[in-house]
């Protein structure tokens, strides 16, 4: 009963990491390493040093049950007392190895947390590379490629590099395109934050890139390179409805949508801006784009991606 009890709590614990085992051969070797650095304490006599017959089977069953693929060929042969360290032999679907078990087996486990971590953080950066229903394209719809660009109106960086995104989308006509999400900095605000949402206004007149386009040339950065006036200002230059651009402003209509759009890039990892991130939308792939980028730099990572 004991045997059982302790296979019980092992099985629980090995469940979180048995998906990151399937992918990634270093994790396996890792997790079987310090597993057996448990089961040998549970089956191998401490009077002959070995493993029976039957001991060995239960072994094998764990690792196929929790910590490989379904239809895994296991076998474990082998396994050995050696004073405070133990050997073993384990073949899985022909990858064979001999492994021991040391002080450094712990390490070795954190090694899977850190893996399934990382897993999981990027699922939670594909949740939010998604095109959503009131966001602004530049460039094809159904381009394979699509930018996700975090930028501040005020940000002197994202002023530099404002036109870049847009010229890979030009250069690379039908592969790419542009999508442009809100991030202003606490320490731009509160003048970031209204030329975002005045963006937004000229959006629903069907001007967004247009009035992006003037900020950017207008401001002079960091904070205080507008006034509030230029925002109604450059409406009229634009041809917009001044009266429900002046209304939607006012009333911070799209609040909601600029703050939503800054949480967004905070669960993919930005915390500065100008933070871009491109994305392969058939293979699901991304690669984030390091500052205020050049285009060659860009042209090389959308290349790397177009070829997955």
């Amino acid at each position: 009963m004991a045997s059982f009890f302790n296979f019980a709590i092992l099985g629980e614990l090995l469940i979180n990491v048995q998906n990151v085992m399937k992918r990634n051969t270093l994790i396996l070797t890792a997790t079987l390493t310090f597993v057996f650095g448990l089961l040998i304490g549970m089956f191998i006599s401490s009077k002959t040093g070995y493993a029976n017959a039957a001991q060995k089977k239960n072994l094998e069953e764990v690792i196929s049950e929790k910590l490989v693929a379904p239809g895994s060929k296991v076998s474990v042969a082998n396994i050995k007392r050696l004073g405070k360290m133990s050997s073993f032999e384990v073949e899985v679907n022909g990858m064979k190895d001999t492994l021991y078990t040391d002080p450094q087996s712990k390490a070795l486990y954190q090694k899977i947390f850190d893996a399934k971590a990382e897993e999981e953080k990027e699922a939670e950066i594909k949740k939010v590379l998604v095109i959503g229903k009131d966001e602004v394209i530049f460039g094809p719809k159904d381009a394979e490629v699509t930018i996700y660009e975090y930028s501040d109106f005020e940000c002197p960086f994202c002023k530099t590099f404002a036109a870049t995104p847009k010229q890979l989308v030009t250069k690379n006509e039908g592969k790419v395109n542009l999508v442009f999400r809100h991030f202003p900095l606490p320490f731009h605000d509160p003048l970031a934050t209204q030329e975002a949402l005045a963006s937004e206004c000229a959006r629903e007149q069907g001007k967004f890139w247009e009035y992006h386009d003037m900020i950017f040339e207008k401001t002079q950065s960091n904070g205080n390179g507008l006034k509030t006036a230029d925002l109604h200002s450059f409406a009229k230059k634009l041809g917009l409805k001044t009266d429900e651009f002046k209304t939607c402003l006012e009333t911070e209509k799209y609040a909601a949508k600029v703050a939503a759009d800054k949480a967004s890039g905070q669960r993919a990892g930005i915390s500065g801006t100008p933070g871009s991130l491109m994305k392969n939308n058939t293979t699901g792939e991304f690669k984030f784009v390091n500052g205020a980028a050049r285009l060659e730099s860009m042209q090389s990572d959308l290349d790397e991606l177009l070829k997955k």
